[in-house]
């Protein structure tokens, strides 16, 4: 397993955060998130409770909000759809090709 030669410390981490209580914020999560923002190179870096979070955060970040319109294939996870459907519609899907699974470029003017 990949893991194996830091099982231990992750181990002793997850307990770590178990003992103190503290599963949401925190200062295990500050630590997390300046450990990752150091480690991508970037300036900050900001833990989500789950996948569905950071979606909607990117659609934030990205300036989208209500009544704008958004694009997304039919070939992704329910959350993609999800996070739309909380912070953005109309939803429109891009049609794929079944064999190859790219998109159609004519899918995206017809409507």
């Amino acid at each position: 397993m990949w893991h194996q030669s830091i099982q231990e410390e992750l181990e002793q981490a997850a307990l770590n955060v178990l003992r103190s209580g503290h599963y949401i914020m925190g200062e295990h999560v500050e630590q997390f998130e300046k450990e990752a923002a150091s480690y991508l190179g970037v300036k900050y870096a900001l833990g989500c409770a789950n996948g569905t979070d950071a979606l909607v955060l990117g659609l934030k970040a990205a300036g989208v909000g209500p009544g704008d319109e958004v694009l997304t294939t039919g070939f992704t996870f329910f959350a993609t759809v999800e996070a739309i459907f909380m912070w953005a519609l109309p939803l429109y899907w891009w049609i794929l090709m079944p064999v190859h699974l790219t998109s159609i470029p004519l899918s995206l003017s017809v409507r």
